[in-house]
């Protein structure tokens, strides 16, 4: 497992991608949804001011490097109302041909975020299904007191293909 750090622009994050083809993307960043507009997340321009990077535009950029699996410890990633229904960040990359996304339904507290993704990984990294993964981790969120009533209800799995896992 590497873990690398880019600066939060997404000319750097899709440079750092076509240059190191990772198997799983985690993105630690503001999300937010509009039913007119759409998903999008907040990442920064190259003066350090914040750029919301609509959900296409994000998923364009990250589609084609490889990255079986993009978790997004990000408000609303993964919502989706209506009849447009299906126009977050999560779909948005799933459209755009990456197989496997954990996303946020709703606002997510950092501590539930940051659990929830060490348990999938977790579960994962022992054998478990990335289904399998999710589904526990949701589960310990459920049984932890310290945590929101319904925080095991916000994440959400997209899967394109039966089952993903990193290539050994």
């Amino acid at each position: 497992v590497v873990v690398q750090e880019v600066q939060p622009t997404l000319r750097s994050l899709a440079r750092s991608l076509s240059e190191e083809k990772p198997q799983a993307l985690h993105i630690v960043a503001h999300g937010s949804y509009d039913a007119k507009a759409g998903g999008s997340l907040a990442l920064e321009d190259e003066y350090g001011a914040t750029h919301r990077v609509p959900a296409g535009e994000f998923a364009s950029q990250v589609a084609d490097t490889g990255s079986g699996l993009v978790v997004l410890s990000s408000c609303e990633s993964g919502a989706g109302e209506g009849v447009r229904g299906l126009q977050g960040v999560g779909h948005a990359l799933l459209r755009a041909g990456v197989p496997a996304v954990v996303a946020m339904q709703y606002t997510v507290p950092g501590v539930t975020a940051n659990r929830l993704s060490g348990e999938i990984y977790q579960a994962h990294s022992t054998g478990a299904s990335l289904d399998s993964a999710v589904a526990l981790a949701r589960r310990t969120l459920a049984a932890d007191p310290h945590l929101g009533p319904v925080d095991w209800a916000i994440p959400v799995l997209y899967m394109q293909t039966d089952e993903w896992s990193a290539p050994a």
